[in-house]
C-alpha cells in the first residue's frame, strides 16, 4: 500500500507534509485498484480537517471521482456521515451537486441514510440543487421518504425550492410513496405544505387506492408535535380511515345489489 495511505490512516500531518514536498506527483495519484486518490480516501476515513486541508492546498482534485461508482470525496463524505469533512471540501471549494453513476447527489446520500446534520449543512450551502432527479427518478425528498426518515422530511420541507409534485419511474410523488408505506407522520407533513392529493401513480393508483391496500396498517414517527401537528395529523388519520371506510362500505353495498339483482333473475326464470 502507497506510504501516502499510512500517513493519512495515522494523521500524520507533518510526515504528509513531507512526503508531498518530496513527491508531489502522488497528490492525485489513485493508492489502490478502486481509484481512491488521497483526498478520496481521507474523505472515506474522516481523516482530520488538517490532512484534509494540506491535500486540498497541495494540489488534489476536489472532483476526482473513484472507479466504482464514480463517488466524489464529498460522496464518501457525506455517505459516511463525516460532517467534518463534509464541512471543509464545502468551504474550499467542493461541488455541492456532484453525480455519480447512479445520478446520485451527496443531498441524496445524506436524505436516503438520515443525516439530518449533513442534510441541513448541503441545504444551507449556496448553489445547493434540492430537486435533482437520480437515474431511478427519484429527489432527495423520495429518498427520505422511502427510508422514513421523518426529521429529514422536515428539514427538506423547510426549502421553498423543494418540489413535491415530481414523479420517480413508479410514478409516485413524494405522498403517493409516503402513503404507499404507511407513514402517516410523513403524510401529514407533506399534506400540510401542500402537496397534492389527487396524484396518480402509473397504473391508475391515487392515495386512496395504495391506502386500501394497506387497510388499517399505518404508524407515524414518535416526536412531540404542538398542538396545531396534532390536530393536523388526527385529521389526515381521519382522511385514511374514513376513506378506508365509505370504500369498504360501498363495495359491501356493491355485492349486495349484484346478489339481489342475481336472485331477482333466477325468480323471474323459474316462474316463466
Amino acid at each position: 500500500m502507497d506510504s501516502i495511505y499510512n500517513k493519512i490512516c495515522n494523521n500524520d500531518v507533518e510526515g504528509l507534509k513531507i512526503l508531498l514536498e518530496e513527491e508531489p506527483g502522488k497528490i492525485n495519484k489513485p493508492i489502490d485498484g478502486d481509484g481512491t486518490t488521497p483526498l478520496i480516501f481521507a474523505s472515506q476515513v474522516g481523516a482530520d480537517r488538517r490532512i484534509i486541508d494540506i491535500l486540498i492546498k497541495a494540489g488534489a482534485k476536489l472532483g476526482a471521482k473513484d472507479g466504482l461508482s464514480g463517488w466524489t470525496a464529498l460522496h464518501w463524505a457525506v455517505r459516511r456521515n463525516h460532517l467534518q469533512a463534509v464541512e471543509i471540501l464545502l468551504s474550499r471549494g467542493s461541488e455541492v451537486n456532484p453525480r455519480d453513476e447512479g445520478g446520485r447527489t451527496p443531498l441524496h446520500f445524506a436524505c436516503w441514510w438520515g443525516s439530518l446534520h449533513t442534510v441541513d449543512l448541503l441545504l444551507g450551502h449556496n448553489g445547493i440543487e434540492a430537486n435533482v432527479i437520480n437515474n431511478d427518478g427519484d429527489t432527495p425528498l423520495h429518498k427520505a421518504v422511502q427510508h422514513q426518515h421523518y426529521k429529514v422530511v422536515c428539514a427538506m420541507l423547510k426549502q421553498d425550492s423543494v418540489n413535491l409534485e415530481i414523479v420517480n419511474k413508479k410514478y409516485r410523488t413524494p405522498l403517493l410513496e409516503a402513503v404507499s408505506d404507511g407513514h402517516l407522520g410523513i403524510m401529514q407533513r407533506l399534506i400540510a405544505r401542500g402537496t397534492n392529493v389527487n396524484v396518480v401513480e402509473h397504473g391508475g393508483n391515487n392515495c386512496l387506492h395504495l391506502a386500501l391496500k394497506r387497510k388499517n396498517n399505518f404508524h407515524s414517527e414518535v416526536e412531540h408535535m404542538t398542538m396545531l401537528d396534532q390536530v393536523s395529523f388526527h385529521i389526515v388519520c381521519d382522511y385514511v380511515c374514513v376513506c378506508v371506510c365509505v370504500c369498504v362500505h360501498l363495495c359491501v353495498c356493491v355485492c349486495v345489489f349484484v346478489c339481489v339483482c342475481v336472485c331477482v333473475c333466477i325468480c323471474a326464470s323459474v316462474c316463466v
